[in-house]
């Protein structure tokens, strides 16, 4: 009955990356304008994820969900081998208000591992029902090498709509004609701009330490 209200501030971090290519190969593959557009744009999605998820907060690197406070965490310490993480990070976040949970993401390892679990009579281990239909993402932006056995990931589960990409503007790709024009080269370069925020921290749980 008294709802409290908070400005979530943006602060616009600059994401660039640069490909040069000989003006031969402009001049003799026909498609390599759509090529390189292709490339740049997954790279710079592959490093959203990156940061979304693990951006350490230290400027001008955006702040992650790993590195965020307030979000739920499980040190699990030890290799996947039942789906019980899962479900205690579940259980946390609904704890807290702060589902509908929309999503489990994962370095594609720990998904192989979870793939992988068999019962006693060999059978796949389906997951439990209560997480059965959430959708398990993975994307290999999440480091595998954390932890003293250069060894650990971190998974995330939690209502992702409350996950806020602020963009400052799309990626912007421009070509680079003379800057490089003595090595007979040209220059693609994208670059945007946005930040990370949360605007509910409890509708999300880190399940830490899980090791490969």
């Amino acid at each position: 009955s008294a709802p409290t209200f908070a400005a979530i501030t943006f602060t616009a971090r600059s994401l660039a990356v640069m490909i040069k290519a000989s003006r031969e190969l402009l001049e003799d593959a026909q498609n390599i304008n759509e090529a390189m557009t292709g490339i740049l744009s997954k790279s710079m999605a592959a490093k959203v994820d990156q940061v979304a998820l693990e951006g350490t907060g230290v400027a001008p690197i955006p702040t992650g969900l790993r590195s965020q406070s307030g979000i739920g965490a499980t040190a699990l310490n030890a290799a996947l081998t039942n789906y019980a993480p899962f479900i205690t990070a579940r259980t946390g976040v609904l704890t807290a208000n702060g589902g509908p949970i929309s999503a489990l993401i994962m370095h594609p390892r720990d998904e192989g591992v979870l793939s992988g679990l068999v019962d006693s009579t060999g059978q796949p281990l389906n997951p439990p029902a209560a997480i059965q239909s959430i959708p398990m993402l993975t994307t290999s932006a999440i480091q595998t090498d954390a932890g003293s056995g250069n060894n650990e990931s971190t998974a995330y589960v939690g209502n992702f709509r409350n996950l806020l990409i602020g963009l400052r503007n799309d990626v912007r790709i421009e070509v680079l004609r003379e800057r490089f024009a003595e090595n007979h080269q040209y220059a693609f370069v994208a670059h945007m701009r946005f930040d990370i925020a949360i605007s509910h921290a409890a509708s999300f749980h880190k399940i830490t330490g899980i090791q490969g």
